[in-house]
């Protein structure tokens, strides 16, 4: 990569909208603690991941690993990453709107690199970022981009094809990863979030596909990645499955 290549780095605020006093104390009291939450509930879960061989294999590739997931599952993704995820940073792309900066906030606080962009502003130069960021040498882990196919701003389970063509002209190993967190809370937002409650069960269901043998049509490749992203089953046996 070149040295003038743009980079992931902090959260970049809205710069047509200065700063207030919300956006101060939100920076400073509100993602600490929601980051906090999150931290904290990823301890408590009973998590199983169906499929871990996958997600095992996709680290010990080398290559660039692109984790795909619906936005609803956005936090549930960070929650296996911060119990499973590899050792280098992940970079994760957000909407440059106002609730995309306060969780930009959040994911920055959880160690992931924001990367600012949606469907209808910047979401090119996002994906751009990202193409950047995954084509970084391994150091020693392969660079990941975690990347909710729907998002950053829907709608709902419609899935984008930039998601796609990023992960094939990155060259990625594709993980995706279905949920079913059990007792959960859903919350009335556009993406309809989910949050497991404390020391529920947390099933994931992950898959791997290598854009190795992938063609040029992409909308075909993400009907691939949405194919496997139903929730988990909860039901498992022995093997593969491990629960923490």
């Amino acid at each position: 990569m070149t040295a003038d290549a743009p980079q992931p780095n902090a959260p970049v605020p809205d710069s047509r909208r200065p700063e207030t006093l919300g956006d101060r104390l939100f920076r400073r009291v509100g993602a600490p603690l929601i980051a906090g939450y999150i931290r904290a509930l990823a301890a408590t879960q009973r998590l199983r991941i169906k499929g871990l061989e996958h997600f095992d294999a996709a680290k010990a590739s080398g290559r660039p690993i692109v984790f795909a997931f619906w936005h609803e599952d956005l936090f549930n993704t960070e929650i296996v990453n911060l119990r499973f995820g590899p050792k280098g940073r992940v970079a994760v792309m957000i909407s440059r709107s106002r609730d995309g900066e306060m969780l930009a906030r959040v994911m920055e606080r959880l160690g992931l690199v924001a990367v600012r962009g949606s469907s209808s502003r910047g979401a090119v130069g996002g994906l751009v970022e990202l193409k950047h960021w995954l084509a970084r040498p391994p150091d020693p882990h392969p660079r990941c981009a975690a990347l909710a196919l729907d998002g950053p701003r829907g709608p709902r389970r419609v899935g984008k094809p930039g998601a796609a063509l990023l992960a094939r002209r990155a060259g990625a190993m594709v993980v995706t990863l279905g949920f079913d967190p059990r007792p959960r809370i859903t919350f009335n937002s556009w993406d309809r979030t989910r949050l497991p409650w404390p020391f529920g069960r947390f099933v994931v269901r992950a898959a791997i596909l290598d854009t190795s043998d992938w063609g040029e049509d992409d909308t075909a490749n993400l009907a691939l990645m949405t194919a496997h992203l139903e929730p988990a089953d909860s039901a498992g046996g022995p093997g593969d499955d491990r629960a923490h």
